[in-house]
């Protein structure tokens, strides 16, 4: 299991650092870096903080004291075709800097799109040609997840999800983890404490994805260059489930809220290369990001084996499969 969990995580982190790197380039235009950044990196940001609420339970119900599961499962996220590009017209000193080269769309893809050709654009103070990224087509998140649970006393449970830390030089590394409660309320609601088959419960999460990757970019240090990113959220929910000795199903409804960074660390030059104007952590993005909550999910029971699938609606959507055991 620990072979199949490395490969995944693995394959998944080289198309993360391929799609973020280019991210670089934008340091050749000071005037714009900030606001081409965050329109260059908004979907992935999106897409991080909608996989950051993923494959936290799959049952309203809540162990009884001791009882546990664990499961090992994929999560991924999704963005619409629609978001896939930024216009350069407008981020923030464009006009006033710049302009499309004949020929050239003022139209650049982001992360999430893929353009063939770069797009370029001109300096109106120098008449330098600039290629943008070009985009890497990274329209959707995929990532291998570890959950468990352990009952508590007073109708209560832990919950737990992990990606241990993978190192792989060039390739950066990648980490996540998150603690969670879930408490039944199902015996204070007059009526439903009565139905077996139901389950009422509260659930509250945090959660942390971590990732650095080394950079290769002029400058006259020797230091180490990395894109560092930080994701950190909380979620809240209210989950009604409908449970049976084989099968079950829930529904979650509450609020989730995130915050994302995207730095650069290390020297830098800033501007035309050839200027030599070097600059120490030069760029950082933040996002902050909240929305109402819907997911709703369903698993199968053989024994102690498990197999469930959850997904959550929205513009950025998510949808997670797994199997584990459970006693």
């Amino acid at each position: 299991m620990r072979i199949l969990l490395l490969s995944f995580v693995l394959f998944f982190n080289l198309l993360l650092v391929k799609a973020q790197k280019e991210v670089v380039t934008l340091l050749q235009t000071p005037e714009i870096m900030y606001g081409a950044a965050n329109a260059y990196l908004n979907p992935m940001a999106q897409m991080l903080g909608s996989y950051l609420q993923t494959s936290w339970y799959n049952s309203a119900k809540t162990h009884r004291f001791l009882g546990f599961d664990v499961s090992i499962g994929m999560a991924s996220s999704t963005m619409p075709t629609s978001k896939r590009g930024y216009h350069l017209t407008q981020l923030p000193g464009f006009d006033e800097n710049y302009k499309a080269k004949n020929g050239s769309f003022s139209i650049a893809a982001n992360v999430a799109g893929r353009t063939e050709n770069y797009p370029t654009i001109i300096s109106k103070s120098s008449g330098k040609e600039i290629q943008l990224p070009k985009g890497e087509g990274q329209d959707n998140l995929m990532l291998p997840v570890i959950s468990g649970g352990l009952g508590l006393p007073y109708n209560t449970e832990l919950r737990l999800k992990l990606m241990p830390k993978i190192d792989k030089g060039s390739m950066g590394n990648l980490y996540q983890y998150g603690l969670g409660i879930k408490h039944s309320i199902k015996e204070y609601v007059p009526g439903l404490n009565k139905i077996p088959a139901m389950s009422l419960a509260i659930f509250g999460a945090y959660s942390a994805i971590s990732s650095d990757v080394s950079l290769q970019y002029p400058s006259s240090s020797t230091q180490s260059q990395q894109l560092k990113s930080s994701v950190k959220g909380y979620t809240g929910r209210l989950l009604l489930g409908f449970d049976v000795p084989v099968f079950s199903a829930f529904m979650g409804l509450g609020y989730s809220s995130s915050t994302v960074q995207y730095a650069l660390k290390g020297n830098y030059f800033v501007g035309d290369v050839l200027d030599e104007i070097e600059e120490k952590d030069p760029l950082t993005v933040n996002y902050d990001l909240g929305k109402m909550a819907l997911d709703f999910g369903v698993k199968a029971k053989l024994g102690i084996v498990q197999i469930f699938a959850a997904y959550s609606p929205g513009d950025y959507a998510s949808f997670s499969v797994g199997a584990g055991m459970t006693l």
